[in-house]
């Protein structure tokens, strides 16, 4: 009887060292679950935290972004950190939105008129470094940036640019979005890691800033917020979110209920989410792991 006990969990250490080299080569392989890697410069350490919004009848905003954003600028004032470099950014953080469209069209500048370019696009609103959390490769041109003065410029995957101008090479040209005028600054390729086509919508992808939304007449609802900040301690940063939708850690009790069950948004450290520790808890609760009573997108 010892002996099946001892090669039942040599059996399970061994499965669990495999399905923890499984996972992280597909977390390294995913560039977005890991901008706390590439934003850490020195010796502190730093946490990727992604919060998930339900689509609900009183759905979320980008002044809840703002409001988030305040909450971690204030605490990280409050802990007293200091970037190593002097001008540098001691944390950063991304929103987005992404929402469905039906038709585009494009402004032909040789005869001044517009024309269909398509139908069934995907519009993805972003705000903060956005392609700093998803660097997605450019083929042409630039990415936009929360710092322009101009909210009319957007990056279209190669999809979208071949679908609206049958080329990748379109800098500069216009395009018509609900009766708004866009600028296209640059095409970008999602990849074709099987990994990352599997969550890339499925629809061509048109990148405007978050802030166009609105003018657009798109639903301005709010879907991802990400951060990396900084974690000299197990949580720091992922506590600093939670105590952003009421929840204090510090006075939870071993047998209180998770109070994140009774939150209406999923909160994910990202920086850590394939460790052994976390498999391992995956796995205890494998029951009911696939159980969720919440409407994320």
């Amino acid at each position: 009887m010892k002996k099946r006990k001892i090669a039942a969990a040599v059996t399970s250490a061994v499965l669990l060292a495999v399905l923890s080299s499984v996972m992280s080569s597909v977390s390294r392989s995913l560039d977005d679950q890991n901008m706390a890697e590439r934003w850490k410069g020195g010796e502190l350490d730093y946490a990727q935290v992604s919060v998930f919004y339900p689509q609900s009848k009183s759905p979320y905003k980008e002044t809840d972004a703002e409001n988030l954003r305040n909450t971690i600028t204030e605490k990280l004032k409050e802990g007293a950190f200091r970037p190593e470099n002097e001008g540098a950014e001691i944390w950063k953080d991304a929103y987005s939105s992404v929402i469905s469209v039906s038709s585009v069209f494009r402004y032909d500048e040789s005869s001044g008129k517009t024309e269909p370019a398509g139908s069934d696009y995907s519009v993805a609103g972003v705000g903060g470094g956005f392609f700093e959390f998803h660097p997605l490769r450019l083929i042409n041109g630039n990415y936009i940036y929360e710092s322009e003065l101009d909210n009319h410029r957007a990056v279209l995957d190669r999809q979208a640019a071949w679908d609206m101008f049958s080329s990748f090479e379109i800098t500069g040209m216009k395009f018509i979005l609900n009766g708004v005028e866009f600028e296209v600054a640059g095409v970008a390729d999602p990849g074709d890691n099987r990994d990352i086509k599997k969550a890339y919508p499925p629809a061509p992808m048109i990148y405007i800033h978050y802030s166009a939304l609105e003018e657009a007449g798109l639903d301005t609802s709010l879907l991802c917020y990400e951060a990396v900040i900084p974690d000299p301690v197990t949580n720091y940063a992922r506590n600093i979110v939670l105590e952003n939708f009421g929840i204090n850690t510090m006075t939870e009790n071993e047998t209180d209920e998770d109070p994140e069950k009774k939150l209406d948004v999923v909160i994910v450290q990202n920086t850590d989410r394939y460790s052994v520790p976390k498999l391992w808890k995956g796995l205890s609760e494998f029951r009911t792991m696939a159980v969720s009573d919440r409407s994320i997108a």
